[in-house]
């Protein structure tokens, strides 16, 4: 049930997101530029931090998988 799921909520996703930035574009051309590259390094890297944390869980969840075999 997931794998058919999958590309409609992607394609919403990304519709949303897409609305999103262009109701925020008058926004963020009054805002300071040092701000918003702030905002953005800020965002990116809670989404690293999170990414790498991701893989970590996968690896071993993995591992740990694979001792059943």
């Amino acid at each position: 049930m997931r794998l058919r799921w999958h590309a409609p909520v992607a394609v919403g996703a990304a519709v949303g997101l897409l609305l999103v930035l262009r109701e925020l574009a008058p926004w963020a051309a009054a805002t300071p530029q040092w701000l918003l590259i702030a905002a953005a390094g800020a965002l990116l890297s809670a989404v690293g931090v999170t990414w790498e944390r991701r893989v970590a869980d996968l690896r071993r969840a993995a591992a740990y998988a694979g001792r059943f075999r």
